[in-house]
């Protein structure tokens, strides 16, 4: 496969699903849909905030109705806390696919360190205490969730029980 703003190879970037180009560094994520990894449907209108994974500016975005914002740049996803909990519940209630085996965490992702967009104070990096050996980034203060592409499906489709939304 091939970059689409350069024609160089592409890599896999990441374990969630990220493809860099070795030449040009541009990102894009493995998907069919069109929507990106997470469903993430991108507004576009800009925010004042800037992404605390890559520095690009952040836009309004939706996942499943619920109101998000979202880095055009490395397709990481501010999440309201609460907002989180409704979207793993119904993305685990609407999974029909086969589990996905959850990959082991990795030591560098529990020590890197990201601000907040909101109040740009560090967020806590911790693993998702539910299914999908996801690493996210959240904020006590501003009730924020950070997570990287492909942490919500992971999340989603990781094996264990399922219950209907």
């Amino acid at each position: 496969m091939n970059c689409r703003t350069c024609a160089s190879p592409l890599e896999r970037f990441s374990r969630t699903g990220v493809i860099r180009c070795t030449y040009c560094d541009s990102r894009d994520v493995l998907s069919s849909d069109g929507l990106g990894l997470d469903g993430v449907v991108f507004l576009g209108a800009p925010s004042d905030l800037d992404c605390p994974a890559c520095g690009d500016q952040l836009v309004s975005a939706v996942m499943d109705d619920h109101a998000v914002r979202a880095c055009p740049g490395c397709y990481g996803v501010a999440i309201p806390q609460p907002t989180l909990g409704l979207l793993v519940a119904s993305r685990r209630a609407a999974c029909r696919g086969p589990e996905r085996p959850p990959l082991p965490i990795e030591g560098a992702d529990l020590s890197r360190r990201r601000d907040c967009p909101l109040c740009r104070e560090p967020m806590e990096v911790h693993p998702y205490y539910g299914p999908g050996n996801s690493v996210i980034e959240s904020c006590a203060n501003c009730r924020l969730v950070w997570l990287d592409v492909g942490e919500l499906s992971a999340v989603g489709q990781a094996p264990g029980l399922r219950r209907p939304a």
